[in-house]
C-alpha cells in the first residue's frame, strides 16, 4: 500500500537542503506518493517535478529579520498577505491528506504550528540548520517541539537539539555517484590526473555569499595564500548572494572579489544543480571557510567528484570528513591556518590525489543517496506503522537497511 508525503520547503531556490531531498524522490516514490509546497521563485519546484512530485508553487510572505522584512515586496504587503497564505496552506493541507507531512527546514516552522486540526498526518522535521543562542532561536526551537519526530543532519545539529530537549534521529545526507567529465575508471577509482598536470591550480568557493557561509574568509584566505606562496594559482568564487536579509552584503563581496582578480561564477536564474557540479568538478581544492554549518552538502559533492577539500572544524564538517585522511580541517576562523593548509595542497599534487582517494572511499562508504533515502524511509514508514525496515530497492536489489 502505498503513502502520502508531503514535503514542506522554506525557499524556491535549489540550496543544499532542498537538493538533498530532491535526489531522494526516485528511491521515495517507490513507497510513497509525494506532494510538495514549494515558496518563492528558483529551480526547485522545477527538479521535483522532474522527480515525479505534485507541486504546489506559492509566494510566502514570512521574513525572519528586520532586513528581509523590509526587502520586497516590503514589511506592509507582507503583513497583508499573511492570512491569506495561512488560509491557503490550510487548504492545501487538508485537500492533499498526507499521511506523513515532512517539514525540510526549521524555517518552516511557522508552517509546523499552522497546520489545521485536527489532522491525521504525522510530522517529521528536518533540522538543517545549526543554531546558536539568544531570541529567534529559542522561539525556532520552541515552535520546533511541535513536530512528532525531529532528524537531524548530524550529531552536531542533534546534539544542539539535545540542549534544547529535543530528541533527533542522525541521518547524514547522501550524494549519488559523480564522475568529472572526461574521466573514466571503475566503481572504486577516481581520476584525477588532469589536476596533477595543470600548471596553475584553481582555488576554489562554492556555495552561497553569506558571512555564514565565511566568503569573506575565502577572501582573506586568498591574500594570505599570496603572501606566503611561492607558486601560482587561480581563484575562483562560485555562487549568488542569498535573498533577503544577506543580498547586499553579497553583492559586495562578489564586488571586492571581482576587483581582486578573483573568477566570479554566478548561477543564472534557472541554474539547476548540474551547474554547480560542474563548476565544483573544475577545482583542484575545495576551500570551506564556514563560520558556522550543519552538514555542507558541497563537502560531500567534492568528496564524490575527487576534489580535495579544506575547511574550518565546525558543526557537522568534521563528521563529513572524518579524521582518516579524507580532508584537512583547521580550527574555525584561523585564516592563516587555512592558507598554509591550501599552500601545502598546492605544492604537492600527490598529497591532493592521496585525499581525493581517500575522501571518495569514504563518501561511497557513509554518504550515498541509497543509504540517506533508507533511512529517512524508515523514520517515515515507522510514523505510518509499517515496519521499521526499509524495503527502498535499486535493480531489485534491497537497499542499506536501516532501523529507527
Amino acid at each position: 500500500m502505498r503513502s502520502r508525503l508531503a514535503l514542506v520547503l522554506h525557499e524556491g531556490e535549489l540550496g543544499g537542503a532542498n537538493v538533498a531531498v530532491a535526489r531522494l524522490l526516485p528511491l521515495l516514490r517507490q513507497r510513497w506518493d509525494v506532494t510538495a509546497w514549494v515558496p518563492g521563485d528558483g529551480a526547485t519546484a522545477d527538479v521535483l517535478e522532474r522527480h515525479g512530485a505534485r507541486v504546489t508553487r506559492v509566494a510566502r510572505p514570512y521574513a525572519f529579520s528586520a532586513r528581509g522584512l523590509v526587502a520586497p515586496p516590503g514589511p506592509v504587503r507582507r503583513l497583508v498577505q499573511v492570512p491569506s497564505y495561512r488560509r491557503a496552506w490550510r487548504r492545501w493541507v487538508r485537500s492533499e491528506d498526507p499521511d506523513v507531512v515532512l517539514f525540510n527546514s526549521l524555517l518552516v516552522a511557522p508552517e509546523l504550528v499552522d497546520l489545521p486540526r485536527p489532522l491525521r498526518a504525522r510530522t517529521v522535521l528536518y533540522v538543517h540548520e545549526l543554531l546558536g543562542n539568544g531570541l529567534k532561536p529559542l522561539v525556532a526551537l520552541t515552535m520546533a517541539k511541535r513536530a512528532d519526530v525531529h532528524v537531524a543532519p548530524s550529531h552536531a545539529v542533534a546534539a544542539r537539539l539535545a540542549r534544547a530537549g529535543i530528541r533527533a534521529h542522525v541521518i547524514h545526507p547522501g550524494v549519488p555517484e559523480l564522475q568529472r567529465e572526461g574521466t573514466c575508471g571503475d566503481a572504486n577509482e577516481i581520476a584525477v590526473a588532469h589536476s596533477l598536470d595543470r600548471p596553475v591550480p584553481v582555488i576554489g568557493c562554492v556555495g552561497t555569499v553569506c558571512p555564514i557561509k565565511g566568503t569573506d574568509l575565502y577572501l582573506a584566505m586568498l591574500a594570505e595564500l599570496q603572501r606566503i606562496s611561492g607558486r601560482q594559482f587561480r581563484a575562483r568564487l562560485v555562487g549568488r548572494p542569498p535573498r533577503g536579509r544577506w543580498h547586499r552584503w553579497g553583492l559586495r563581496v562578489l564586488a571586492r572579489a571581482a576587483d581582486s582578480a578573483v573568477e566570479c561564477r554566478v548561477p543564472p536564474p534557472d541554474a539547476d544543480e548540474s551547474w554547480s557540479l560542474r563548476e565544483l568538478a573544475e577545482l583542484d581544492v575545495l576551500v570551506v571557510p564556514s563560520r558556522v554549518d550543519a552538514c555542507p552538502l558541497v563537502v560531500l559533492e567534492a568528496m564524490a567528484l575527487g576534489v580535495p577539500v579544506v575547511a574550518f572544524d565546525t558543526g557537522g564538517i568534521a563528521e563529513q570528513l572524518g579524521r582518516d585522511g579524507s580532508g584537512v580541517l583547521v580550527e574555525r576562523g584561523d585564516v592563516r591556518a587555512l592558507a598554509a593548509a591550501v599552500a601545502a595542497l598546492i605544492d604537492a599534487p600527490e598529497r591532493r590525489r592521496a585525499l581525493a582517494e581517500q575522501a571518495l572511499r569514504r563518501q561511497r562508504r557513509l554518504f550515498t543517496v541509497e543509504r540517506h533515502a533508507a533511512a529517512l524511509d524508515a523514520v517515515l514508514s515507522a510514523l505510518c506503522r509499517r515496519p521499521g525496515e526499509s524495503t527502498l530497492q535499486r535493480d531489485g536489489v534491497p537497499l542499506f537497511s536501516a532501523r529507527v
